[in-house]
């Protein structure tokens, strides 16, 4: 019997999925970083990530690994 390739969920239930995926989600933060502009956002990721860089080498030094 040949495959009959793949089939979509019919639009209702495509519509419930996401809605149940959006019941957890907190907008606000996409929100208010969308408001930002692109060498704003990249200014926030270089801050976030040095701060991860600090953490990493505080967990170091915790362990006596630094």
């Amino acid at each position: 019997m040949p495959d009959p390739g793949p089939t979509t969920a019919p639009q209702a239930s495509m519509d419930e999925i996401i809605e149940d995926l959006k019941k957890g989600i907190d907008v606000t933060s996409i929100d208010e970083n969308l408001k930002l502009t692109p060498s704003q956002r990249f200014a926030k990721f270089i801050s976030f990530m040095t701060f991860l860089e600090g953490v990493r080498k505080a967990g170091q030094k915790a362990r006596g690994e630094a």
